[in-house]
């Protein structure tokens, strides 16, 4: 079952500082994951990090001149934490961001990491809205298996898609199936949904997510915005285009972008299944494409903005 647990507020008190001895966990595992790249202003956003469990931590953002920005601080009760913020309209350029945490004995410090906003309509003082982190119950499966950590960059956005496309993530295992829940913008992170979603808004072909589960989504998403294309039909696929599957081990379907046609085969990117990021599948001469486990292709999405 997936479900996220959101600390209760706590407020700080004076106590004697607690034997060094009694930390549990080495400073360096306070590390940052999933930073984005770009934030549009005006838009919501959010960062990951593993933190020592237990600790109090906040997010710290600083803008492009000398203005800083602390929020609000909530208990660790799991090892990871996820720290949304709303970036106001009005607030450009490349800012900065960390993460600090403490207990009664011990402050702990990310490095800090770089994202650009970009303009939007509208006008606003830049002032960011900070909300309190959310922890996270997280599942991984040991990296013999193969799996990357939860928030590891698969695939650089810069990669595929003309360098136009996103990062492509890690959800530290095959579908987190004993229950990960960090919700983020675009859905929970790192589903298959969620990068069709991040991927489309991005190239702002829509402004909102495509909601239902991935097998929905042919039927779902928006048809002043996309062409929806029935398995048979014909059509051959081209990069940004949305793979739609049906079944699955869990029955709620796939879903892939396509980065590239050729010789006969489509390459995808995905979420939530390969342990690389990326697939390529035989295509058939009217764009149907072979087996990919118990899925089903069903068909494809091209957004009327993808030319």
């Amino acid at each position: 079952m997936k479900r996220i647990a959101v600390p209760l507020a706590a407020i700080a008190v004076l106590v004697p500082l607690a034997p060094a001895q009694s930390l549990e966990l080495d400073p360096v595992r306070l590390e940052l994951v999933d930073v984005p790249a770009t934030v549009p202003a005006g838009s919501d956003a959010s960062v990951g990090a593993f933190v020592p469990r237990g600790t109090r931590c906040r997010l710290i953002l600083r803008d492009a001149g000398t203005a800083v920005w602390k929020g609000p601080r909530a208990k660790a009760t799991s090892s990871f934490l996820q720290f949304p913020w709303t970036q106001e309209a009005g607030a450009t350029g490349v800012w900065r961001l960390r993460v600090a945490c403490r207990d009664l004995s011990t402050r702990w410090a990310s490095k800090w990491a770089s994202f650009n906003v970009t303009s939007s309509t509208g006008g606003g003082e830049p002032v960011p809205r900070l909300s309190r982190p959310a922890s996270a119950s997280l599942t991984s499966v040991p990296q013999s298996y193969g799996w990357a950590p939860f928030g590891t960059s698969l695939i650089k956005g810069s990669d595929w898609f003309g360098g136009r496309g996103v990062d492509v993530r890690s959800n530290g295992g095959n579908g987190c199936a004993s229950g990960c829940a960090v919700r983020g913008s675009y859905g929970t992170k790192y589903q298959c949904v969620e990068l069709v979603n991040r991927f489309v808004r991005t190239q702002g072909w829509v402004s909102s997510n495509i909601m239902g589960n991935a097998g929905q989504l042919l039927d779902k998403a928006p048809s002043d915005a996309f062409d929806k294309h029935r398995v048979g039909d014909g059509y051959i696929p081209v990069p940004g285009d949305i793979i739609v599957w049906t079944g699955g081990s869990t029955g709620y379907g796939h879903v892939g972008v396509v980065s590239a046609v050729e010789n006969g085969r489509v390459t995808f990117v995905e979420q939530n299944a390969s342990k690389t990021g990326t697939y390529s599948l035989k295509a058939s001469k009217s764009g149907v494409l072979a087996a990919y486990g118990s899925l089903r292709h069903i068909g494809y999405l091209h957004a009327h903005a993808n030319v």
